[in-house]
């Protein structure tokens, strides 16, 4: 699963979309506001931010960090990787088969 964050609920909706399209993820789920405390060059900064949460495969994880951070507005863009550790069976079947190939 990953886990990234974005400017606002637009530029979410359009990466998130991306992401999807190019099957990367089954799935992405957009949480479209917070706020985000941060430290960026030197300075405690605050904004609101999006966030994304896609659902993929662990052997997809590097090229799909790789990609989005090409894609991606931000000059360090946050992008983690989660460990799906236990699901639903059907679910993660699922994410399996409407993934492209590693």
């Amino acid at each position: 699963m990953l886990y990234l964050t974005v400017a606002d609920r637009e530029k979410g909706r359009a990466l998130a979309r991306r992401i999807v399209e190019a099957r990367l993820a089954a799935c992405a789920h957009l949480f479209p506001a917070g706020e985000s405390f941060y430290w960026w060059q030197n300075e405690l900064t605050e904004s609101a931010e999006a966030v994304i949460v896609a659902k993929t495969r662990g052997d997809l994880v590097g090229i799909a960090i790789e990609t989005i951070a090409s894609w991606h507005e931000y000059e360090v863009p946050c992008i983690l990787s989660l460990p799906i550790e236990a699901g639903h069976q059907p679910f993660l079947k699922w994410i399996s088969q409407e993934t492209k190939e590693a």
